[in-house]
C-alpha cells in the first residue's frame, strides 16, 4: 500500500541519516584521537629535535651547513614513513662514526644512502635509525641488534661481515662505511619502492602528520 511504501521510505531515510551521523561521529572521534596522539608524540620529539639541531651544528662544523642539512633532511623525511628526528639521528650517526671524506660528501649522496637504508627498514618493518644502530654495533662485534633489525643472519668473519638477507648473501669489509654502502645498495636495487609503499599506509600517514606538527612547532 502507499502507506506502507511511505513508511518504508521514511525508515530508510532515518537509517541513512543515522548511518551518516554515526560515520561523521566516528570520523570526528578518530580525528580527535589522532590529534591527541600527535600532541603526545610531538611533545618529547620537539625537545629531542632541538637537541638534534644543536648536534647538527657540532657534527657539520657550522650553523650554515647544519641549516642546509636540516632543510634537506626535513624534505627527505616528508617523502618517507619515518619521522624527522629518526632521519636526523641516522644522519648524525653517520657523521659521528665515519671518515672525513665520507661524511663531507654532498647531501644528495647521503640522500641515496638514507633512501637505501630506509627501503631496507621498510621491508622488514623497522625504523631507519634502528638499522643504522645495528650497523654500528655489528662493526664493533655486537651483531645481535642488526640480526633483530633485519630479521636475518649476520656473521663476523675476520675483518669482514657477512649478511644473509633472504636469497642474497652480502660480504663486505668490517667498516661502517662499507657496510652502510652495501646495505644501501641492496635497498636501492632490490626494494626500491619499499618506502613509497609504506608511506601510503596508516602508520606512514601518522608519521608524516607528526612531522607536520613538529615543523609547525619548530617554526614558532
Amino acid at each position: 500500500s502507499s502507506v506502507q511504501a511511505q513508511t518504508n521510505q521514511y525508515t530508510a531515510a532515518v537509517n541513512q541519516n543515522a548511518g551518516a551521523m554515526v560515520f561523521a561521529v566516528r570520523r570526528w572521534f578518530l580525528g580527535a584521537l589522532a590529534i591527541a596522539a600527535v600532541g603526545r608524540a610531538t611533545g618529547g620529539a620537539m625537545a629531542n629535535l632541538e637537541v638534534l639541531q644543536t648536534t647538527l651544528v657540532n657534527v657539520t662544523g657550522s650553523t650554515k651547513r647544519a641549516g642546509l642539512a636540516f632543510d634537506y633532511l626535513t624534505r627527505f623525511a616528508a617523502r618517507t614513513p619515518f619521522t624527522i628526528d629518526k632521519v636526523i639521528e641516522t644522519f648524525v650517526r653517520l657523521q659521528q662514526t665515519t671518515s672525513l671524506a665520507f661524511r663531507t660528501q654532498p647531501l644528495e649522496e647521503f640522500g641515496e644512502l638514507l633512501t637505501g637504508l630506509g627501503n631496507l627498514a621498510s621491508v622488514v618493518g623497522t625504523d631507519i635509525e634502528n638499522v643504522m644502530q645495528g650497523i654500528q654495533n655489528a662493526v664493533s662485534g655486537r651483531i645481535q641488534r642488526l640480526q633483530v633489525a633485519l630479521k636475518t643472519q649476520v656473521s663476523i668473519i675476520g675483518d669482514e661481515i657477512e649478511i644473509k638477507f633472504r636469497d642474497r648473501v652480502i660480504r663486505t669489509e668490517r667498516t661502517i662505511e662499507a657496510l652502510t654502502l652495501a646495505l644501501a645498495e641492496l635497498g636501492n636495487t632490490e626494494f626500491a619502492d619499499a618506502m613509497e609503499r609504506q608511506v601510503r599506509t596508516l602508520d606512514g600517514a601518522f608519521s608524516n602528520l607528526k612531522d607536520i606538527a613538529l615543523i609547525a612547532l619548530s617554526a614558532l
